[in-house]
């Protein structure tokens, strides 16, 4: 059949039908007329208002059925709207009209929403983290930072709602009314290693493994091997996690993803712990008595976290006791710890104190001389460090609840050293040094936690952070009867105060938006400063105290500030049914300061999962970050004793940009996850020479950073491939990371890329914890690395051949380059072992633990230097000195609790 073209007429024809149909509709709803009903079913009414509107209407017997009957009508001049609210009122029916019919569909049941609190029944504490669950509509949703959950769900009968997380025996799921309500859950605490199960499978894996971020709470950290004794979260983080890795025995703090050391923080409470590790990084100044939740961010840290290029350790510290007083004590070799904790008002406030106190001075002392002796030296080393705790809460009412907590951390070392040397026929030269090495921490925060509504909760905290160093050296040089006396200062003041507040509105159906700002003040006073006790020129340098004897400058150094004021705003939305997550989130961050090249920083941040089987997950992330606060290294060792800077005066802002992509693969009991990382940093700074000893006259001059640093840019990319098994009595870990970081300095190296400092190409972590009845457990972490890479420091003099691990961290110690990331170290590899037995009598609960670090005595190099032995040999006559780390070390530590 041959169809001819539709010509202008017969379209403007069916057009105008068309139009007329539709146009013929909107009138038939407003259209009025008479409407009179008997009563009798809701089909019949249906049918009658059909007759009485001239409009078909279409009916479902399974819709209809089981409807209440409607009662008599008489409705004059009425409207479709109007008959059908009256027909469908207080019912889960809906009317839509389409062309010239009208169909009845059934509605969604209404929402209830659920909301309100985790804690812990044994000390009413709030849980971050925990996942509430409804079994048969497979709807859950985790708490936040604070304990607070909000849920919806339909409203209909035979809901129920569980809660689990990793270490809490999981709650059973119990009955709830089919109305919007409040609730608390409580969980218990597991003293085995049996997981959380979650009787929906579904639930359990698109919880368990679609969040972002590291959950270190998972860590069995009581009977995992620790130095010495002492439990360690940040070393736990080096033994288990792929992509983080530190310097030979954890010396110089941690290192994410082949950035630098200071790319690193770590946030108690929200406050930054500035210098966060005691004895130059065997440990971290967290107590582990403290610590209720641990996450570490490995470039994937949301919008509400900032001011860090690389890795994001993020910890709440516990809360204190709401029912009942209770105290516990460990002892180790290494330090001894104290804990109380109780009700100011049972159920009301509580409070909770630690402090924690080294006893590593007699250990030292007895080794120093030992080895100063060895030498043909004389003097003592001593050295301790102490931990102060405090956090109090107060509960005012369901809705506010207010949190101030406080740390305070000091170190202090010591040394003496005195060596001789027979000069005949001249006579004796004597040298004697005195270093005192001081650097304290504090920090606090003051919250405040307010439910504006069951689906809106916002934290409100004032923080403040502070870290100072000082180093006071003294010398006396008896030459040939002739003394010669001189003494040095270094010190840094660094403060940060801040201001920010979260609020998280919980959307429903699994979708939460964030919203919040920041402002931190930051602030060097001063920044670095070293000279001598006699003058140059005019200019007197360092003076000492007639009275106390104490070091101090002469003249006040103008310090630096810079204040950074952030808004971000996030947006996380699942889908449990497809396994989709989604985490995206936009930072704006401006600088306020001196020579700010760039004020307006606009950081992406985005965080995607999608299940594309299964079991298997595929995971992506990327972000944008800055960094205002860098410290620099005078010797290439990284280590307290570098000075701080911030991105004033010249210095632009620290920059990278970090993605990296993967699959999971997860069931109850296994977890295998493969990432590849891409990292590019830019700004990054390096000295152009070795940090000279008289600065002060180029401190004062304005262009000296600009003169003695130079900006460069970093690389890293790499693969992550971990693996982690958990059943009810044991638990396993073990990761492999390949790593390739690169610097590139103009000037520096001829212009050349080279390796960065600390960077691993091989890692290999593995660790194993089991469990018997009994209460008995053993542990064990392994590692195998590729050695670190370092750039090769030269030293010049009679006594550099004497030079020893704790020589390296003084602030006389001055050094050259011999090159650039050109000398990798032997592979590195160590066993720690740890057996625990854990009993009770009568209300003291007890557990003693028996372990090794570095079981068979593993000596890896820690770090290797050149020296000359004599300042008139040729240049060319270089010889080399390893240092190594820590030998063998026996660990036995007893806790009671009571």
């Amino acid at each position: 059949m041959n169809l001819r073209p539709i010509n202008g007429l017969r379209l403007a024809i069916l057009l105008c039908c068309f139009g007329s149909q539709i146009l013929c509709a909107q009138q038939n709803q407003h259209s009025k007329f008479d409407f009179v009903f008997s009563g009798g079913p809701l089909s019949a009414a249906l049918i009658e208002l059909s007759n009485a509107s001239g409009i078909a209407i279409g009916l479902d017997a399974a819709l209809l059925n089981g409807q209440k009957p409607v009662q008599a009508l008489a409705m004059r001049q009425t409207t479709l709207k109007a008959a059908f609210a009256e027909l469908l009122q207080d019912r889960d029916l809906a009317w839509r009209q389409v062309s010239d019919q009208i169909s009845i569909y059934k509605l969604p049941p209404p929402e209830i929403l659920v909301s309100g609190y985790i804690i812990d029944r044994e000390g009413g504490e709030r849980l971050a983290g925990a996942t509430i669950y409804e079994q048969s509509t497979k709807r859950w949703v985790a708490s936040n930072n604070y304990g607070f959950f909000s849920l919806s769900l339909p409203r209909r009968e035979g809901l129920s709602l569980g809660a689990s997380m990793a270490g809490y025996v999981a709650a059973e799921a119990q009955k709830i009314r089919p109305e919007s309500q409040k609730i608390e859950l409580s969980l218990v605490p597991n003293t085995s290693l049996k997981e959380i199960v979650v009787s929906v499978d579904s639930i359990q894996e698109h919880s368990r493994h679609f969040t972002a971020g590291a959950d270190l709470s998972r860590l069995p950290l009581k009977i995992m091997p620790a130095l010495g004794g002492e439990q360690d979260v940040l070393r736990s983080a080096f033994a288990t996690q792929a992509g983080v890795s530190s310097g030979t025995d954890g010396f110089g703090g941690p290192i994410v993803r082949g950035g630098d050391i200071d790319h690193s923080q770590v946030l108690l409470d929200d406050a930054p712990l500035i210098y966060p590790t005691h004895g130059l990084g065997l440990l971290s100044i967290v107590n582990p008595d403290v610590v209720s939740s641990a996450r570490l961010w490995k470039g994937d840290a949301p919008a509400r976290l900032g001011n860090r290029l690389g890795g994001i350790m993020e910890l709440k510290s516990r809360e204190g006791n709401l029912y009942k007083h209770s105290a516990s004590t460990n002892f180790s070799w290494i330090a001894t710890r104290l804990l109380l904790e109780g009700p100011i008002r049972k159920e009301k406030g509580a409070y909770l104190i630690t402090a924690r106190r080294s006893l590593l001075g007699p250990v030292l002392e007895h080794f120093s001389v030992r080895d100063k002796r060895a030498d043909a030296r004389g003097g003592i080393s001593s050295y301790h460090f102490t931990d102060v705790n405090v956090k109090l809460n107060w509960i005012f009412n369901d809705r506010d609840r207010v949190y101030a907590s406080f740390y305070f951390g000091s170190d202090v070392f010591t040394d003496l050293d005195t060596f001789g040397l027979d000069l005949p026929p001249f006579g004796k030269l004597i040298q004697q040094t005195k270093v005192l090495f001081e650097w304290r921490n504090f920090s606090g925060a003051l919250r405040w936690n307010h439910l504006w509504s069951d689906r809106c909760f916002s934290n409100t905290v004032l923080t403040g952070s502070r870290f100072t160093l000082r180093s006071d050296t003294r010398y006396v040089l008896d030459l040939f009867g002739s003394k010669l006396k001189m003494a040095d200062l270094r010190s840094s003041d660094l403060h940060e105060w801040g201001l920010k507040s979260d609020t998280d509105w919980f959307l429903g159906k699994n979708q939460v938006l964030r919203a919040g700002f920041s402002a931190n003040l930051q602030r060097l006073q001063p920044f670095f400063f070293q000279g001598q006790i006699n003058t140059t020129g005019d200019v007197v340098l360092v003076v000492e105290d007639s009275i106390t004897g104490e070091l101090r400058t002469n003249d006040l150094i103008e310090g630096q500030s810079l204040l950074p004021i952030s808004l971000y705003t996030a947006y996380e939305w699942q889908v449990p049914k497809c396994g989709f997550a989604l985490n995206g989130g936009l930072r704006m961050e401006y600088f306020l300061g001196k020579n700010i090249p760039q004020h307006l920083f606009i950081q992406p941040r985005l965080n995607v999962s999608q299940r594309i089987f299964r079991r298997v997950q595929l995971r992506a992330n990327a972000g944008f970050y800055t960094q205002s606060l860098r410290a620099v290294s005078n010797n290439g060792l990284d280590n307290v004793n570098d000075f701080w800077i911030l991105s004033v005066a010249g210095l632009p802002m620290q920059t990278a940009f970090q993605y990296a992509a993967g699959p999971v693969w997860a069931n109850m009991r296994w977890q295998i996850q493969v990432q590849a990382f891409w990292n590019r940093m830019n700004n990054l700074d390096e000295l152009r020479t070795s940090f000279p000893g008289d600065t002060l006259p180029a401190m004062t001059d304005p262009e000296f950073w600009r003169k003695r640093l130079v900006m460069g840019k970093g690389h890293a990319h790499g693969l992550e491939v971990s693996a982690r098994f958990e059943s009810e009595s044991q638990q396993c870990w073990a990761s492999y990371t390949y790593s390739n970081s690169s610097r590139r300095f103009e000037g520096l190296n001829n212009n050349a890329a080279y390796t960065a400092r600390f960077s691993r190409r091989h890692t290999f972590k593995f660790s194993y914890v089991k469990q018997w009845k009994g209460n008995w457990s053993v542990s064990a972490n392994w590692i195998l690395a590729s050695g670190d890479v370092i750039s090769r420091l030269g030293f010049e003099g009679l006594l550099s051949d004497k030079i020893r691990f704790v020589d390296l961290h003084k602030s006389t110690f001055l050094a050259y380059r011999l090159g650039y990331g050109d000398l990798q170290q032997p592979w590195e590899h160590r066993l720690e072992v740890a057996c625990n037995k854990t009993w009770k009598y009568r209300h003291w609960e007890q557990s003693i633990s028996l372990g090794a670090y570095n079981l068979y005595n593993r000596a890896n190099r820690y770090f290797t230097i050149f020296y000359r032995t004599d300042i008139t040999s040729p240049p060319d006559v270089i010889f080399q000195k390893n240092i190594r780390g820590l030998p063998l070390l026996p660990s036995l530590s007893w806790r009671v609790q009571f």
